[in-house]
């Protein structure tokens, strides 16, 4: 693999953790808002379990985006995911 091939790579990956981190923030904030329409306590409690595990998801997704700070900066001149995620990903 060529060092152009990995840079690509590299900045695909980055592109997409930043949209999978965004995704679970839509995800979290649907399901929060489906909660009090729920009647049932033992859905309610396993909306609020699945809540908890992609906040602890997206939060490691978050820090690996941190880690990676130089790097995005470098390629997309921000380290705001929100940014990052808005890129496009290219083949």
């Amino acid at each position: 693999m060529k060092d152009d091939e990995l840079i690509i790579r590299y900045r695909n990956l980055l592109i997409t953790v930043a949209r999978e981190a965004r995704n679970n923030k839509t995800t979290i904030d649907t399901m929060r808002a489906a909660i009090p329409l729920q009647s049932n306590p033992g859905k309610r409690a396993g909306m609020h379990t699945i809540i908890r595990s992609l906040q602890k998801q997206r939060a490691l997704l978050l820090l690996l985006l941190g880690r990676n700070k130089a790097a995005a900066k470098h390629f997309f001149n921000t380290a705001d995911p929100k940014k990052i995620a808005e890129e496009t990903v290219t083949y």
